[in-house]
């Protein structure tokens, strides 16, 4: 879901596009490369390929990252290379689900077995099993800070962000609202 806000909701931040395989887009005015991934499922080896293509920072969202744990062992074996900083979105689920109409159309027990996927997985534990540094923020004050803090280390962090489901759709079902009403003015 990251990758996917990013897009929809990042207006001017995409400076040029190049070989269709990778964005320049800005952030705070200093460029960044970005580049997607799709696999068969959509997360099939996310984090796996994120660190080829990554030279610092990667974004997934819980899921993508689990469905690739394997790609952490990767990391000890990339001698000679920057650390890398995955930052993983938790929602302790599929919650791009819950922003589709299968949402509001299927039974509740249905829709939360095949499609939001609920697990229980410690990620600092799992980062901990790969030797892996890990941080857990829950504010953008929190992300904003664990940035900074480990910009200034030289090891692959996991950072950690929780979010919530029914907060994150509540939010997109509000910047849906305000477009449609923005366009809606605009056309009058």
């Amino acid at each position: 879901m990251p990758v996917r806000d990013a897009d929809m909701y990042c207006d001017g931040c995409i400076l040029s596009t190049s070989d269709g395989f990778d964005e320049i887009w800005t952030l705070s005015g200093r460029p960044l490369r970005t580049a997607g991934n799709r696999g068969a499922s959509g997360i099939d080896g996310v984090l796996s390929t994120s660190y080829w293509f990554c030279s610092w920072q990667s974004a997934t969202g819980d899921l993508s990252f689990l469905h690739d744990t394997n790609g952490l062992s990767l990391l000890s074996k990339r001698v000679g290379r920057p650390p890398v900083v995955v930052i993983v979105v938790n929602n302790s689920g599929g919650g791009i689900f819950s922003l589709l109409p299968i949402a509001n159309s299927s039974p509740d027990a249905t829709f939360t077995n095949y499609f939001t996927t609920p697990h229980d997985v410690t990620l600092e534990q799992l980062s901990l099993a790969h030797k892996i540094n890990h941080r857990l923020v829950l504010s953008k004050k929190d992300l904003s800070e664990a940035l900074q803090f480990v910009h200034q280390q030289q090891a692959d962090w996991i950072i950690e962000v929780r979010s919530s489901v029914e907060e994150n759709a509540e939010y997109h079902r509000y910047l849906q609202i305000s477009s449609r009403k923005a366009v809606r003015r605009a056309l009058i």
